[in-house]
């Protein structure tokens, strides 16, 4: 009764409305959009939100962006059986029931299969039913007519039969045409003409009607009725109109294209629905669509137009559904289905169509103006003016006639204005300006020579003050004001300085306080009209200009709150005048920078704006007065229902209705902003695909052997793919079918995906690749075309299973796995544990064993070393002896003496080499040497030996000499000690022959030493060079060594990068072969490379000084008092000798007596040699004293760190005596020729004197102060020192060691030195010179100068000068 009251009260308000005619626009779809057929039998909209489209080839399935599209395959079972669709029918399960041409079939939503047994879906019994038709009720209940009954019957869902609910009717002779089932009740058309109604809830009765009897026609199958909501019955199909029960008042009604108050377009009617409105939708054959107020009795026809793509696809109609969002879906006969929604297209459209007369006349519109009955007139780009009759919907065209003067005077109509007086005036393009009166235009037009004052022909805009003045604004001749009275135009009056921007004027708009505000192609400008006078800015209090993007303005608007608006052609600026509030649209804010044109506001104070890119909706919010505005924006499109993607300047108008109006080259939308409906349909997304590696998967198929889905990814909750799978898509959409290009996307990946991700436009797929196994659920959610989002998302679960190497049962393995290696691992470790055990006992066992080892050797080699300061005392006088002696037989003594010490020393020597090896390794310091000479040299010490024991020694070499590197040393323990064996294990009168082969093409000298001794068991051949091994044959002979001699010579034959080979057999000797490598990388002329050291080789000549000088002074610093004895008493005849017991001592003694040469020994108590040594070079007064280190440590190492400390020289005990003497007297003569070189050049630079840094230092220091005290004639010795930080003795000691000069001759001669520089390069004169150095008289410079040059000064200047000459 609500619902009734409500559409009773839609259609009497519908009647007073000023517009006679509703549009209708439509979209479509056909087979260019993929329908499988355009010729379309019925439509129907599943529960999921699909629309089905039967047809005469097949049956679609619509999203509302793409097809699904089923046809029969003679070779699928499952496929359609026919492809002639005649209806579609929905169960409860959602399932559908296809009737096609010779059957009906179902089609299993979920298996996404057809089955042409319906007893799946019917129950068992139902292969027992003769089923003629199907009908499923609203309720979604199934009704079964079988061919030899009259009603339909139900299923019994007890014992499955059919079950008869309607009584029996004595019509049993007639067949039932058409089975209704609406608003609650039932209805039957039987083929005699009588309509019955059932109650629906007891099956009886309602009423019977018998007026159809006879009217059905010989084609009584094809005939339908439709019940509305007020429950009246339409008759149709009998090609003879429609037929109207009123139930209200039992009356039938009969409309054909002959009817009075309702005419049909075609008496033949398709199809009858009822829309949300109540309107009645009439579908016809060739005819179109009749929509009928059944109330008022209007009639709108809708009817397909060629040269619109909005209108009907076609005129002849086969179907009309209306769904559940109240939208009409149209089939056709050849052009597919076109369906429709008010809140599809939005705004009604007024323009040309060559199909219809009456529509708008042209279709290139530029301005608008209303007219008191509320009409329009309407400037056209071309066409000229048009007056819009909005009652009669009717156009009238006024045009420039050439032949009529009155009449307009240019086509391209650009503005239009209705004055105070009810006048239209109208502004042309080049044309100039009409006024009109109803009847005629007057034409005003400027002319160079004309006087009527206008300025340009190019009338833009046009509007009036409050005073009735006329503005005229112009494109190039800026503002003139019509005069009334004298009928021409003035120039506006402009007192302020302000001037008018440009002259190409876009607007003129009056705001409310009667100033105007004007848009220029060079900014916007207001004018003050009683002050008469241009402003940058409509207040007083400021002066600024106001913000533009952009110069060139095309309109300017201001809104009801007083806010003003700017259109440029790069944005849109608001700003409060006010307030220093501005803001700049861009595209953060949903408005790009685009050519904005017009401006207005609706009754609602929404801001509407046109641009080149649509038209935007913009709604202005203040929460606070103190806050700013906020602003939200709609955009709407050429899709939404607008003329056209752009809209032309100027041309917007807002009606006294409240209408807006915008226009553009395809005609113009007017609208009421109010009426607008948007679609509050939220979109349903729905999955529509899922593929794997790009291939779509159906219900029940197999991807590599697996079945992913059981039932149709619509209706799938999950799927479960194995990880090599991981690379799938889905497709998804919004069943929304408002425009759905304009429908957007949302989705989002719980478990990869952290934020919604926006998909582009008119993109529905989703294709991930390489997922991490786990659990994840998609969820995709959409917007309409309206841009409300359904936040109400669809959602798939997808389980990424994982590899098997990553399942549970294989991390049940890998437990198992991991347990078992933990417990081997344990036991594994225990034994370990017990091995290490075992092991660091035999380890600890070992380092004690080499503990005591060590003990051992470092006890040997501290006895070593003190057996050498014995054998030097023993060596060293013993050869004095030798030199001394005159006796043969005490010759030989001594010599026995000497040859056992030195056999002593080298024993010793071989333990102190065992120990280095032991610590530190051997250092490898070759040199060229002769090796023949040196083989000689080495077997002369056992000529005696193997004399003695009457053994034949021989030594064969092929060459006199042969020169090449190798480490002499080394070499030679390396022989003494193959000897020595060789020595050992022969028996008197034995053989030993030494032999000498050089390979110079091998690059290889072989030394051999073979004897015919006692031999070696082949047993012990490979262990002989092992460290302390001893044959226990030799032992019992008593002929064992140490154990070390032929390791060590292995160590040292391996440095040299050589091997030492041994063959033997036990009673017939052995043979060693020492091989080393020749190094070529040098050549060496071995003839001429005998040389032969002249300082050892012959006595030390005498010094050729005949001066008898002092004996120089010599600390002696040793430990052993022996030692310290026998050497003072044999160095004192030629040197004063001092002597200290350690380092500590020797220092203090320094102090003393500033000895001329230190010799110490190494090891000692307290302070070492070494430590003397550092700290003598560090103290600048004994740094300049030599200073010999004597030790028993022979290792190049220890020489190297002697050396580098600061020692002059380095000798191990025992020595020769004569060497000591020799490099005594050395290093003494050289620090004498030091002095005496300084004596001659007392200004050398430093690296010509060759002193320690520290001597060099000082030296340089001194002469740089006296130098800088050079004329200072009273600088003396006790100012040096006090400069150079030392007392007067120790520098006299330090300079006369150094220089052999006293610091006052030191003084003296740098004085000399630098008044001979004068003398060479000044013009000064010797008394100016002598003062100039520091003498006090000129007489006493030329007396020194003639001692230490041999010539007079003023001498020596003459003949320089001369010289120069």
């Amino acid at each position: 009764m609500h619902r009734l009251i409500g559409i009773i009260l839609f259609f009497v308000l519908s009647s007073f409305s000023i517009h006679a005619e509703r549009q209708y626009s439509f979209l479509k779809v056909n087979s260019a959009d993929g329908l499988v057929n355009n010729q379309v039998t019925c439509i129907h909209k599943d529960a999921r939100g699909f629309i089905w489209i039967g047809t005469t080839a097949g049956l679609s399935r619509y999203d509302g962006s793409s097809f699904v599209n089923y046809k029969h395959k003679s070779s699928d079972s499952t496929s359609i059986i026919d492809n002639y669709i005649v209806g579609i029918q929905e169960d409860m399960n959602g399932n559908l029931w296809i009737k096609t041409r010779w059957s009906n079939i179902v089609y299993d939503i979920n298996k996404e299969k057809f089955y042409s047994d319906l007893s799946l879906f019917l129950g068992q019994k139902g292969s027992e039913y003769n089923i003629e038709n199907i009908y499923i009720d609203k309720n979604k209940k199934i009704w079964v007519k079988e061919f030899e009954k009259l009603y339909y019957q139900a299923i019994d869902s007890v014992t499955g039969r059919l079950r008869n609910d309607f009584p029996e009717s004595k019509e049993e002779s007639s067949l039932v045409v058409d089975f209704v089932h609406t608003n609650g009740d039932y209805y039957y058309l039987l083929s005699n003409g009588c309509v019955e109604c059932f109650d629906g809830q007891d099956y009886k009765l309602k009423f019977k009607n018998d007026f159809l009897s006879g009217k059905l026609g010989a084609d009584s199958l094809n005939t339908a009725i439709f019940i509305d909501a007020e429950n009246d019955i339409w008759f149709y199909g009998n090609n003879d109109g429609l037929y109207q029960y009123q139930i209200k008042n039992d009356k039938w009604n009969h409309y054909t294209v002959h009817s009075d108050k309702i005419r049909l377009t075609s008496n033949i009617v398709k199809k009858v629905i009822q829309d949300d409105k109540g309107l009645i939708w009439v579908g016809t054959d060739h005819g179109g669509i009749d929509v009928i107020n059944k109330f008022s009795g209007e009639t709108t026809k809708i009817y397909h137009q060629s040269d619109n793509d909005k209108s009907l696809a076609q005129n002849s109609i086969t179907e009309l559904y209306m769904d559940n969002n109240n939208v009409i879906w149209i089939g056709t006969f050849k052009n597919g289905v076109s369906y429709y929604h008010e809140s599809i297209h939005k705004f009604p459209q007024y323009r040309n169509f060559l199909s219809d007369e009456s529509s708008l006349p042209y279709n290139d519109v530029n301005c608008f103006v209303e007219d008191k009955k509320g009409n329009l007139w309407i400037g056209t780009n071309g066409d000229g003016l048009i007056y819009f009759n909005r009652r009669n919907n009717t156009f009238k065209s006024y045009k420039f006639d050439e032949a009529n003067s009155n009449s307009l005077i240019n086509n391209v109509v650009v503005s239009l204005f209705i004055d105070s007086n009810g006048e239209l005036w109208v502004g042309t393009f080049t044309g100039g300006l009409n006024r009109f009166n109803g009847k005629t235009f007057k034409k005003y037009q400027y002319s160079p020579n004309g006087n009527n004052g206008l300025t340009s022909n190019n009338i833009w805009s046009i509007n009036e003050d409050n005073q009735q003045n006329l503005w005229i604004g112009t494109l190039g001749g800026g503002i003139v004001i019509f005069d009334r009275n004298n009928e021409i135009f003035k120039p506006v009056p402009n007192k302020g300085n302000v001037k008018l921007p440009a002259e190409y004027v876009n607007q003129i708009y009056k705001l409310d306080n009667g100033n105007m505000f004007i848009a220029t192609a060079n900014g916007v400008t207001f004018y003050d009209v009683k002050e008469q006078r241009y402003k940058n800015y409509p207040l007083v209090t400021r002066s600024g200009a106001p913000p533009l993007s952009s110069k060139n303005v095309n309109g300017v608007f201001e809104d009801s709150r007083g806010l003003l608006w700017i259109a440029t052609r790069e944005g849109l600026i608001v700003f409060d005048p006010n307030t220093s509030y501005s803001k700049h649209f861009t595209s953060e804010d949903g408005l790009p920078e685009d050519v904005f044109n017009c401006i207005q506001e609706d009754e609602f104070q929404s801001i509407w704006v046109s641009k080149s890119t649509g038209l935007s909706q913009i709604i202005v919010s203040k929460t606070a007065p103190d806050k700013e505005y906020s602003f939200q924006i709609y955009d709407f499109t050429e899709e939404d229902g607008l003329q056209d993607k752009e809209f032309n300047p100027n041309a917007s108008y807002k009606t006294t209705n409240n209408e807006l109006i915008f226009g553009g080259r395809n005609g113009f939308n007017l609208f009421e902003s109010k009426n607008i409906k948007y679609n509050q349909i939220l979109p349903k997304v729905v999955f529509t695909d899922f593929q794997v590696y790009n291939q779509s998967v159906s219900p029940g198929s197999k991807v590599k052997n697996v079945k992913l889905l059981e039932s149709s990814i619509v209706s799938t909750k999950s799927i479960e793919i194995k990880h090599s799978m991981n690379v799938f898509s889905i497709g998804f959409t919004a069943l929304n079918f408002f425009i759905p290009s304009k429908i957007k996307y949302q989705y989002k990946l719980e478990g990869f995906d952290d934020d919604w991700v926006s998909l582009d436009a008119n993109r529905n797929r989703v294709t991930y690749t390489n997922l991490n196994p786990g659990d994840y659920y998609f969820k995709v959610k959409a917007s309409n075309n309206d841009g409300i989002w359904n936040e109400d998302y669809a959602e798939l679960r997808i389980i990424v299973l994982p590899p098997l190497y990553a399942t549970p049962f294989a991390y049940l393995i890998y437990i198992l796995l991991g347990i078992g290696i933990l417990g081997y691992y344990r036991y594994s470790m225990l034994r370990k544990e017990r091995l290490k055990f075992n092991v660091e006992q035999g380890r600890l066992q070992a380092e004690r064993n080499h503990e005591m080892d060590e003990m051992k050797l470092r006890f040997l080699t501290n006895v070593s070393h003190e057996f050498r300061t014995p054998l030097t005392l023993i060596l060293t006088p013993l050869d004095k002896l030798l030199k001394q002696t005159r006796s043969e037989s005490d010759k030989r003594l001594l010599d026995t003496i000497e040859r056992n010490a030195k056999q002593l020393l080298n024993l010793v020597n071989q333990l102190l080499d065992f120990r280095k090896l032991e610590l530190h390794g051997l250092r490898y310091n070759p040199s060229y040497v002769d090796i023949v000479t040196f083989l000689n040299d080495v077997t002369h010490n056992f000529e005696d030996a193997f004399n003695k024991k009457r053994i034949k020694f021989t030594f064969e070499h092929s060459t006199e000499h042969f020169i090449f590197n190798f480490d002499k040393e080394k070499l030679e323990k390396v022989m003494m000690n193959l000897l020595s064996n060789a020595l050992k294990f022969t028996h008197e009168k034995g053989n030993v022959k030494l032999k000498l082969e050089i390979k110079d093409e091998d690059g290889i000298v072989n030394i051999i030493i073979q004897d015919n001794g006692v031999g070696i068991d082949e047993e012990d051949i490979d262990k002989i060079f092992v460290r302390f091994y001893q044959s226990e044959k030799n032992k019992k002979l008593g002929l064992s060594g140490s154990g070390i001699g032929l390791n060590l010579a292995r160590e040292m034959i391996q440095l040299h990068n050589g091997i030492i080979e041994v063959e033997s057999e036990r009673g017939k000797g052995a043979k060693f072969k020492v091989s080393l490598p020749i190094d070529k990388t040098v050549v060496v002329d071995n003839e001429d490379l005998e040389r032969v050291d002249e300082d050892f080789a012959r006595p030390q000549q005498e010094s050729e000084s005949s001066e008898k000088i002092k004996k120089p002074i010599i600390l002696l610093v040793e430990d052993n008092i022996d030692f310290r004895s026998f050497m003072k008493e044999t160095l004192q005849e030629q040197f004063k000798i001092y002597e200290a017991q350690d380092g500590q001592k020797g220092y203090d003694t320094v102090h003393k007596v500033l000895p001329d040469l230190i010799i110490s020994d190494v090891m000692m108590p307290n302070v070492d040699g070494l430590e003397l040594c550092t700290m003598l070079r560090k103290d600048i007064r004994t740094s300049h004293i030599p200073f010999i280190l004597l030790t028993a440590r022979t290792a190049d190492e220890d020489k190297i760190k002697g050396l580098e400390i600061g020692a002059d020289d380095y000798i191990t005990k025992p020595f020769n005596m004569d060497l000591l003497l020799l490099r005594v007297r050395k290093l003494l003569e050289k620090r004498s020729q030091f002095q005496k070189q300084f004596q001659k050049t007392v200004d050398i630079s430093p690296s010509e004197v060759q002193i320690t840094s520290m001597d060099e230092k000082l030296i340089k220091k001194a002469v740089a102060t006296v130098e800088k005290n050079i004329s200072e004639s009273k600088f003396s010795v006790e100012d040096l020192s006090r400069e150079l930080g030392m007392s007067r003795v120790y520098l006299y000691k330090k300079l006369i060691s150094i220089t052999g000069k006293s610091p006052i001759e030191f003084i003296r001669i740098i004085r000399l030195k630098r008044g001979l520089q004068l003398l060479e390069k000044s013009q000064m004169n010797i008394a100016e010179i002598a003062y100039e150095v520091g003498f006090n008289s000129p007489r006493y410079f030329s007396k020194y100068f003639k001692e230490e040059y041999g010539i007079l000064p003023t001498a020596y200047a003459k003949r320089h000068k001369e010289d120069g000459e």
